[in-house]
């Protein structure tokens, strides 16, 4: 497999046994996110809360019509 697909292989497997994942491509950023919020009072639920608060407020800005603000927000 190319270089570049390897960044993209997960991680969470060995290397026989991983695979090309796209559905997997918020790991960088959440690996990131998650070692900042480590030594801090969020939990994990409260990340879980704040990203379904998130979902909502997506959900809202389609219903308006506000498609990249929707984007953004689930992105």
């Amino acid at each position: 497999m190319s270089q570049f697909f390897t960044f993209f292989l997960m991680s969470k497997l060995t290397a026989q046994d991983s695979f090309l994942d796209l559905s997997d491509y918020g790991r960088p950023f959440g690996r990131f996110l998650a070692s900042k919020l480590k030594n801090t009072s969020f939990t994990p639920i409260g990340v879980t809360f704040l990203f379904g608060i998130s979902g909502l407020i997506a959900i809202y800005c389609i219903l308006e019509n506000h498609f990249v603000w929707a984007g953004f927000l689930l992105f």
